[in-house]
């Protein structure tokens, strides 16, 4: 019988690089993606509140008889600015809160994993 001309090699196949499974992998990306998500969440809950600061410390005046009537330097009733902080301080409220849910999911995906 005649030998063939491309003998199996004699050595296994070699192992993924990180020698890690495609599992664990994969794990692992999902929570730096919900770190990734955490931080964007964070992030946009800093720049709502720092937006709330900053027009909470514009000093505006209102009348206490007429506060809808009452303009600023900038034109837009007293009331609108409120209604426009309540708005920012709410959003940044909820970002937080997001972030909040993220962190559990990433406890329970280690929990999960251990």
């Amino acid at each position: 019988m005649n030998t063939h001309r491309n003998p199996r090699p004699r050595l296994s196949k070699q192992r993924t690089p990180d020698n890690e499974p495609a599992t664990a992998r994969h794990d692992r990306d999902e929570i730096d993606e919900l770190i990734s998500l955490m931080r964007d969440n964070l992030g946009k809950a800093d720049a709502f509140i720092t937006a709330a600061e900053r027009e909470i410390q514009e000093a505006w005046s209102s009348s206490e008889d007429e506060p809808a009537a009452t303009e600023d330097a900038t034109g837009d009733s007293v009331l609108r600015r409120r209604s426009r902080i309540e708005h920012l301080v709410e959003a940044g409220k909820l970002a937080v809160r997001a972030a909040a849910h993220t962190t559990e999911e990433i406890d329970n995906r280690r929990r999960r994993d251990a």
